[in-house]
Protein backbone atom coordinates (compact mmCIF):
# COMPACT_ATOMS: atom_id res chain seq x y z
CA UNK A 1 0.00 0.00 0.00
CA UNK A 2 1.47 3.26 -1.02
CA UNK A 3 1.92 6.35 1.54
CA UNK A 4 0.60 10.26 0.74
CA UNK A 5 4.55 10.93 0.67
CA UNK A 6 4.88 7.65 -1.94
CA UNK A 7 2.52 9.33 -4.25
CA UNK A 8 3.52 12.69 -4.04
CA UNK A 9 7.01 11.79 -4.52
CA UNK A 10 6.21 9.12 -7.49
CA UNK A 11 4.19 12.68 -9.17
CA UNK A 12 7.16 15.05 -8.12
CA UNK A 13 9.17 12.33 -10.30
CA UNK A 14 7.21 11.75 -13.09
CA UNK A 15 6.42 15.17 -14.05
CA UNK A 16 9.88 16.63 -13.88
CA UNK A 17 11.77 14.08 -15.25
CA UNK A 18 12.35 15.23 -18.82
CA UNK A 19 14.51 12.53 -20.03
CA UNK A 20 12.34 10.03 -19.01
CA UNK A 21 14.72 7.73 -16.94
CA UNK A 22 12.98 7.53 -14.14
CA UNK A 23 15.78 9.64 -12.05
CA UNK A 24 15.46 13.50 -10.98
CA UNK A 25 19.27 14.74 -12.71
CA UNK A 26 20.43 17.89 -10.91
CA UNK A 27 18.89 19.95 -13.34
CA UNK A 28 15.59 18.33 -13.36
CA UNK A 29 15.72 19.09 -9.15
CA UNK A 30 16.98 22.37 -10.11
CA UNK A 31 13.28 22.10 -11.89
CA UNK A 32 11.44 21.01 -8.49
CA UNK A 33 12.82 23.46 -6.15
CA UNK A 34 12.08 26.53 -9.11
CA UNK A 35 8.89 25.16 -9.45
CA UNK A 36 8.36 25.66 -5.67
CA UNK A 37 9.69 29.42 -5.89
CA UNK A 38 13.10 28.01 -4.48
CA UNK A 39 16.01 29.77 -6.54
CA UNK A 40 19.48 28.12 -5.03
CA UNK A 41 22.74 29.40 -6.14
CA UNK A 42 24.52 26.07 -8.22
CA UNK A 43 26.71 25.39 -4.79
CA UNK A 44 23.61 24.94 -2.65
CA UNK A 45 21.56 22.80 -4.71
CA UNK A 46 24.37 20.80 -5.50
CA UNK A 47 24.80 19.89 -1.94
CA UNK A 48 21.04 19.50 -1.63
CA UNK A 49 21.11 17.33 -4.26
CA UNK A 50 23.96 15.07 -3.39
CA UNK A 51 22.65 14.42 -0.01
CA UNK A 52 19.92 12.61 -1.82
CA UNK A 53 22.09 10.98 -4.13
CA UNK A 54 24.81 9.58 -3.08
CA UNK A 55 25.43 7.29 -6.04
CA UNK A 56 25.28 10.06 -8.06
CA UNK A 57 22.80 8.48 -10.30
CA UNK A 58 19.89 10.44 -10.34
CA UNK A 59 17.48 10.34 -7.11
CA UNK A 60 14.80 7.62 -7.63
CA UNK A 61 11.46 7.51 -6.52
CA UNK A 62 12.16 4.83 -4.07
CA UNK A 63 14.70 7.45 -2.67
CA UNK A 64 12.69 10.61 -2.50
CA UNK A 65 9.65 8.34 -0.98
CA UNK A 66 11.83 7.51 1.86
CA UNK A 67 13.22 10.80 2.43
CA UNK A 68 10.08 13.61 1.83
CA UNK A 69 10.51 15.01 5.73
CA UNK A 70 14.20 15.71 5.08
CA UNK A 71 13.87 17.06 1.83
CA UNK A 72 11.23 19.73 3.08
CA UNK A 73 13.71 20.03 6.17
CA UNK A 74 16.75 21.05 4.36
CA UNK A 75 14.73 23.08 1.95
CA UNK A 76 13.45 25.12 4.91
CA UNK A 77 16.82 25.04 6.81
CA UNK A 78 18.98 26.80 3.33
CA UNK A 79 16.14 29.11 3.18
CA UNK A 80 15.66 30.31 6.25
Amino acid sequence: MCSVFDVICFQIVRRFDINRDGRLQLAEFNSVLESTGLFLDPADALAVFNKFDPEQDGITYQVCSGSVVVVVVVVVVVVV
